[in-house]
Formats: C-alpha cells, structure tokens, sequence
C-alpha cells in the first residue's frame, strides 16, 4: 500500500511538472513574439510579422499526439518494478 500512495504521488507531481512548464513555456512565447514586433522593445525584429498563433498551434499539436501516443508507449514498455 505504501509504494501505491508514493507512485500516486510521483504521478502526480509529474503531471505538475509537465503542465507547470508547457503552460508556461506557452505564456513566454507570448511575451517574446509581442517583443519581437514592438519597435522600442528590446528583442525587435525588423519585417517580423506573427502572432504567435501558428507555433501555438504547433505546441498544442505536438502535446495532443504525445498524449496520445504515451498510454501505448507505456503499455509497450510495461510495469518497471523499483
């Protein structure tokens, strides 16, 4: 019972991680890509026009399939006993 509840949280802590920093990647791409077309901003770029909605998309894409694809991965792989 012991190992199930320190798995339980493993997992969970895992799961924080992973979303803590996809979220956040996300808002810093924001904030980049908005410097990158204002003129008084440090990290302008001339002639850059985005909006950041394309590499948005993408990191949600590569996310969706990675989500899709790690319950099979696992399964393959199978339990790995510590």
């Amino acid at each position: 019972m012991k190992s199930i509840s320190l798995s339980a949280r493993q997992m969970g802590l895992s799961f924080f991680m992973v979303f803590g920093s996809f979220f956040t990647m996300g808002n810093i791409q924001t904030v980049i890509i908005e410097n990158a077309k204002d003129r008084d901003a440090n990290g302008y770029v001339p002639g850059f026009d985005g909006d950041g909605y394309l590499s948005l998309s993408i990191v949600y894409a590569v996310s969706t399939v990675f989500d899709f694809l790690a319950p099979s991965i696992s399964a393959l792989l199978g339990l790995r006993c510590s």
